[in-house]
C-alpha cells in the first residue's frame, strides 16, 4: 500500500487526534498514513528528499493554534509561532513544490503553500468565516482531484486568515462569493483547499468546540453547518491519486 506523510500544526491533542482519525477514515484501503507534528515532533525539514524517501504523497494539514495574522500583533505566541514553523519548514514546502510532489495542503496547509510561492497570508474580513459555505468549481473536468465534482458544492470553513493573490504559477480550481481562493493547484499534483474536505457536520462540530474564538459573535455552532459529501470526496479522490500514480 502506498504511503502518504500527514504534516500536522496542533498543540491541542484532542484536536490532533481527531485530525488523524478524520484523515485515515478517507484513506482506508487506500492508503497508509504516517502522522508528524510541525509543533511538537523533531523533524529534519532542512532534508526534504531524505525524509520523503518511501512515501508516495503529503498532506498539510489545518491549526487551530497557529496563524499568520488572524487580526493580533507581532509578539503574540500563535503568530511568532506561525513564522518559525513557516521558516523553518521553507526547504521541504519548497521541494514539495519544485519536484511536483503530489501533496494536499488543507486550510493552514493551503496558506503555507501559498506563503511559500511569496503571497501574503493576511485577515480578510470578506472572507474570515466559519461554517458551511458554497464553492464554485473553476477547473474542467478531467483535473483528477475536482474534474467529477459538481459546478457548485457545499465545504466546511473555519479560517481568519486567507490567501491575498493567486500564487505565481498556480492554477485556481474554486473559489465562492467568501473565499477568493477557495482551491489552487501547482503544477500537476499539489493541491490545496481553503476548506476542510477531511471534515463533516459533525465532525466540525467537534472541532470548533475545541476552537469556540471561531464562532462569529452571536452565532450558533449548531446552526452553522450543513452537509458536504462532495467535499469530502476531494480527500478521497486525492488519496486514490496517490495510489493509482504510485502503481
Amino acid at each position: 500500500m502506498k504511503k502518504v506523510l500527514v504534516v500536522q500544526f496542533r498543540l491541542n491533542k484532542d484536536a490532533a487526534r481527531a485530525e488523524r482519525a478524520d484523515i485515515a477514515r478517507a484513506a482506508e484501503g487506500r492508503a497508509e498514513i504516517v502522522v508528524v507534528n510541525a509543533l511538537t515532533d523533531d523533524v529534519e525539514w532542512s532534508a526534504p528528499a531524505s525524509l520523503l524517501s518511501g512515501y508516495h504523497g503529503v498532506i498539510l494539514g489545518g491549526s487551530g493554534d497557529l496563524h499568520f495574522d488572524g487580526g493580533a500583533q507581532r509578539g503574540t505566541p500563535a503568530h511568532d509561532m506561525m513564522y518559525d514553523v513557516a521558516r523553518t519548514m521553507k526547504p521541504f514546502i519548497a521541494y514539495l513544490l519544485a519536484h511536483d510532489i503530489p501533496t494536499l495542503g488543507i486550510c493552514l496547509g493551503h496558506q503555507l503553500l501559498a506563503y511559500a510561492a511569496g503571497v501574503a497570508v493576511r485577515q480578510c474580513p470578506q472572507q474570515a468565516k466559519t461554517g458551511t459555505f458554497t464553492v464554485v468549481k473553476k477547473c474542467s473536468a478531467d483535473d483528477p482531484i475536482f474534474g467529477t465534482l459538481p459546478q457548485t458544492f457545499a465545504a466546511q470553513y473555519g479560517h481568519k486568515d486567507s490567501v491575498t493573490a493567486l500564487p505565481h504559477g498556480a492554477t485556481l480550481l474554486a473559489a465562492g462569493e467568501q473565499c477568493n481562493f477557495g482551491a489552487l493547484r501547482y503544477g500537476k499534483h499539489v493541491y490545496s483547499t481553503q476548506f476542510h474536505p477531511e471534515l463533516d457536520v459533525q465532525t466540525m462540530k467537534e472541532r470548533i468546540a475545541a476552537h469556540p474564538e471561531y464562532v462569529p459573535e452571536g452565532a450558533n455552532p449548531d446552526t452553522l453547518f450543513a452537509p458536504s459529501p462532495h467535499a469530502t470526496q476531494v480527500l478521497i479522490n486525492f488519496f486514490t491519486f496517490v495510489a493509482q500514480r504510485a502503481e
